[in-house]
């Protein structure tokens, strides 16, 4: 079974405006970014970019700075978010990169926008580019509107990022004071790690459906506790745990796996 769409309640829920000022500041991050949109300039100069869950605006910057983008759309459904970006852009972008014309901010689902396309809302996107954050990459419900926005486009979209990866492992603490507020690595002592991480789901963005995501997280969390179930009862006193943690890794595409954004555990190291 499928999530159900996601709603500006849900996105309100989970809001969390510490988390996005940190995105602002996250150099690892935006340099993953930067970097990827460089490696796709090809398929971005002089051609149309889609932001979605555009946030505080900071990839639509860098698709104009580093991916040369002829014009971006920048969709946030919180209006809260939303008119905090052309702010963003304009300390961002300098005047010769012309941030104010070249990016245009919709406010809104874009399920909705979409049912009622707004004016010069383009109906050929070269580059959809997407930031995943929180514990998992799913804290806001990115994936069931961004899989929507690109097969709602003809020819399909170049994906950035284009593979997503979530794994799991079982831990004896949880994580360290103030990571709900990190959108970065989460902070973990090795030590409170026990065993091996378990891979949920690991999927090629540029075509992989929603079943391909939400069930194969569903088999392989399944298969995990078929295998903890097969444990000894000594080997699971030895390795007792409170709790799982979780964490996500981003790839430019699923073939350049040198490009590539970590926020498990060891992403410090």
């Amino acid at each position: 079974m499928l999530p159900h769409a996601v709603t500006l309640e849900d996105l309100r829920y989970v809001y969390d405006p510490q988390m996005h000022a940190t995105m602002l500041r996250d150099a690892p991050r935006n340099r993953f970014y930067a970097a990827c949109l460089k490696n796709h300039r090809k398929d971005i100069e002089g051609n149309v970019v889609v932001d979605i869950g555009a946030g505080c605006g900071v990839l639509s910057a860098l698709a104009v700075r580093y991916g040369k983008a002829g014009h971006v759309h920048a969709v946030e459904a919180m209006p809260e978010l939303a008119r905090n970006i052309p702010g963003v852009l304009k300390a961002a972008l300098s005047v010769e990169e012309d941030g104010e014309r070249r990016i245009t901010v919709h406010s809104g689902l874009i399920q909705s926008i979409f049912q009622n396309p707004p004016l010069g809302w383009p109906t050929n996107v070269a580059v959809l580019v997407s930031e995943w954050f929180g514990m998992m990459g799913l804290s806001e419900g990115i994936a069931l509107p961004l899989v929507h926005c690109r097969d709602c486009f003809v020819p399909t979209p170049h994906m950035i990022p284009g593979r997503l990866s979530i794994w799991i492992q079982a831990a004896m603490a949880p994580p360290k004071k103030g990571t709900r507020f990190q959108c970065g690595p989460a902070l973990a002592d090795a030590d409170s790690l026990v065993g091996q991480p378990h891979l949920l789901l690991d999927v090629d963005l540029q075509h992989c459906t929603n079943e391909d995501m939400f069930e194969a997280v569903i088999q392989r969390l399944s298969a995990v506790h078929h295998r903890n179930s097969m444990e000894d009862d000594k080997q699971r006193s030895e390795n007792s745990a409170c709790g799982l943690f979780g964490w996500f890794d981003l790839y430019c595409c699923s073939e350049h796996h040198d490009k590539m954004l970590q926020t498990g555990p060891t992403a410090l190291d």
